[in-house]
């Protein structure tokens, strides 16, 4: 979630707690303290990070991915997370429908499907 020897930012901490207050629809989503970001869980599976720079990131599936990329969004490293895009961000419900996809996404791939 950062590069190495960068530390958590206030930023991240402040980004982290707001996402989370956001995403309470969702239910019991946490954030917890991770290689100088956070992990965003729901239901014990990481769906969402934010880096130590306080930029937010939400796992895509293969159905999701392109939507993103339209978006202009832009990939976490290797990993399969992409920044939210502001139009996103700025509309509760539109951020609350996609956390909820990036969530059921990150659970099937937990369970291994």
């Amino acid at each position: 979630m950062a590069k190495k020897g960068e530390r958590r930012s206030g930023e991240a901490q402040a980004a982290a707690d707001n996402l989370v207050e956001r995403l309470e629809p969702l239910g019991d989503v946490r954030a917890r303290g991770m290689f100088g970001g956070f992990g965003i869980f729901h239901d014990g599976a990481m769906f969402g990070l934010v880096n130590s720079r306080g930029v937010v990131h939400l796992r895509v599936t293969p159905e999701s991915e392109p939507e993103f990329i339209e978006r202009a969004a832009l990939r976490h490293g290797k990993m399969p997370y992409y920044t939210i895009p502001s139009e996103v961000l700025d509309d509760p419900a539109t951020l609350v429908a996609w956390a909820k996809t990036a969530s059921a996404g990150a659970l099937a791939a937990k369970k291994g499907g």
